[in-house]
């Protein structure tokens, strides 16, 4: 999908959500060449828990996933 809207030509930011909830989804929606992606329940449920450490090491790893291997 991400390759139809660029040989549109569409000139618009492709931001990528649903379902994205873990590194290897993260990797994926990367390798695509979406210009983002969106993280939300897989955050939230670790916020509403109060778990506060498993939410940074959550977004320490979505953010490791989007880096060079």
């Amino acid at each position: 999908m991400v390759d139809c809207i660029r040989q549109a030509g569409l000139e618009i930011p492709i931001i990528l959500g649903y379902g994205i909830n873990n590194p290897e989804r993260v990797k994926e929606a990367v390798q695509t060449g979406a210009d983002g992606i969106i993280v939300g329940t897989a955050m939230i449920e670790r916020i509403t828990g109060g778990d506060y450490e498993a939410l940074s090491a959550f977004i320490r790893s979505i953010k490791d996933a989007t880096l060079p291997a």
